[in-house]
């Protein structure tokens, strides 16, 4: 089953009506983690959904111009160089994120939600999180944002 689990402002939107909202994510087998102020193109979403039988994360662009580097602050760069020994790499989006729920995607979330504690910025937590487990991971294009 597919679904949407809201990260913030969890309030119901009327684009999202065909999926149900579940409050805890291992209740279903795909699902797009949602901040509910974002507005997305669920005609995309139908596609990324069926993606998710090869892929086990797929997250769009940040920026198409900034990378890690340039959204870090000194203390955040100081900790994620230790993993990702290269700064120049593109962001993912940790607000608008489709899993397949597996074993690997729950170590990924768990994993995700310890480095939000030492982090100053969440989505530098979310590539720490990424970098270490590894998850297999298709970037999508920062336009699924309507």
């Amino acid at each position: 089953m597919e679904a949407i689990y809201y990260i913030r402002n969890g309030k119901a939107t009327t684009h999202l009506d065909k999926y149900p909202v579940v409050k805890n994510i291992e209740d279903v087998a795909k699902v797009l983690m949602l901040d509910g102020a974002l507005k997305i193109d669920m005609e995309f979403a139908k596609h990324i959904f069926r993606w998710l039988d090869v892929w086990e994360v797929a997250a769009p662009f940040y920026d198409y111009n900034k990378m890690l580097v340039d959204i870090a602050d000194e203390h955040d760069k100081a900790k994620i160089i230790k993993v990702v020994f290269d700064l120049r790499i593109p962001l993912y989006r940790n607000d608008i994120v489709f899993i397949r729920t597996n074993e690997n995607t729950k170590k990924l979330l768990n994993v995700y939600e310890k480095q939000k504690a030492e982090y100053h910025n969440h989505m530098v937590a979310f590539m720490h999180a990424i970098w270490v487990v590894k998850p297999y991971i298709i970037y999508l294009p920062k336009e699924i944002l309507e």
